[in-house]
């Protein structure tokens, strides 16, 4: 089994909000597809989480109650970002499956509290 991180900088325009860079992403699903063996893939937020985040100021935890709005937009903007790559994974035969880490995962601190997996 292998870990293969996708950084957000590289499968996104940073200098563009929501923007996916496809002919990057349809490479990265063209070299997987090519591996006959386990993968986990992560994948980073780049323009689709960074922005955001930084709005709310989520990198320094819960605060003030307008943060959760926050999260939610975060939330969904990955998610449409996620739901990209997996399907182009799939679209490149790979039986892709998304697992949301924020419903597997509890931080304390900025470390990993609890496991859920």
């Amino acid at each position: 089994m292998i870990i293969i991180k996708t950084g957000g900088s590289a499968i996104t325009d940073k200098t563009s909000p929501f923007t996916p860079r496809h002919h990057v992403i349809k490479e990265v699903a063209e070299q997987v597809s090519r591996f006959s063996g386990e993968i986990i893939m992560v994948h980073g937020g780049g323009s689709y989480g960074h922005p955001l985040a930084k709005e709310y100021h989520l990198q320094l935890g819960f605060s003030t109650p307008s943060q959760v709005i926050g999260v939610s937009r975060t939330r969904l903007s990955m998610m449409n970002l996620n739901t990209l790559l997996v399907s182009t994974l799939i679209e490149s035969g790979i039986p892709a499956v998304s697992i949301q880490p924020s419903a597997c995962f509890t931080c304390k601190e900025t470390r990993i509290s609890a496991s859920f997996l």
